[in-house]
C-alpha cells in the first residue's frame, strides 16, 4: 500500500530530537512504547542490523521531510529466524490516519524477504484495542498473555503477545 503522504526510511542520529520530544506524551508515557524509545535513544545512531540486533526505520511526512513515527526490529536472532517488531506514531496529529498500517506492511515485507525472519512477534498493552486490531488486520495472531508483566501508571498490566510467520503473510 503506498502512502502519498509519507514515506519510510532507515533512522538517523538526526531524528532523535523528535524521539526525545515524544516522550513527554501521556499516550506514549502509558504505553510499551515509552521504553521503546528510551531504548532506541539509548544507541543513537546504531539501529542497523549489520552492527546489532536492531532494524529502525522512520516514518516521514514528505511535505515538510517531520518525522512522525518510528518503526522496526528489535531483538533480531539470526539462528532462529525471528525478530520483535514495534511501531508507534508519535507525533499525536498524524495518529489514526493509516500510516501504521501502511508503513508496517512495508517493514514486515522487509523482515521477511531482506532480513530473511520466519517469525516477527510484538507486545502490545492488553487493554490496547486500538493496536490489537491494526495488528490482527496485518495478520498478527496471538499467542498468549504475560499476565501483570509490566507497571505503568502505577499498576500491573497484562500484554499480549502476537506473532505473524512467514507463511501466514499473505504479500509471500
Amino acid at each position: 500500500a503506498r502512502d502519498e503522504y509519507a514515506y519510510v526510511r532507515p533512522l538517523r542520529r538526526s531524528d532523535c530530537a523528535a524521539l526525545r520530544a515524544w516522550r513527554s506524551d501521556p499516550a506514549i508515557a502509558s504505553s510499551l512504547a515509552g521504553p521503546k524509545l528510551k531504548q532506541l535513544l539509548s544507541r543513537p545512531g546504531d539501529w542497523d542490523s549489520r552492527h546489532c540486533q536492531m532494524d529502525v526505520f522512520a516514518a516521514v511526512r514528505k511535505a515538510d521531510e517531520a518525522v512522525i513515527g518510528v518503526l522496526g526490529y528489535t531483538q533480531i536472532d539470526p539462528r532462529t529466524k525471528q525478530a520483535e517488531f514495534f511501531k508507534m506514531i508519535g507525533d499525536p496529529g498524524e495518529r489514526g490516519k493509516g500510516h501504521a498500517g501502511r508503513a508496517t506492511r512495508v517493514i514486515i515485507d522487509y523482515g521477511f524477504e531482506v532480513l530473511g525472519l520466519n517469525r516477527i512477534y510484538l507486545y502490545t498493552l492488553d487493554g490496547n484495542i486500538k493496536n490489537i486490531r491494526l495488528n490482527q488486520s496485518l495478520g498478527f495472531r496471538f499467542e498468549g498473555l504475560l499476565q501483570q508483566a509490566v507497571m505503568m501508571d502505577y499498576r500491573f498490566r497484562d500484554v499480549a503477545v502476537m506473532a505473524l510467520l512467514r507463511s501466514q503473510w499473505p504479500q509471500q
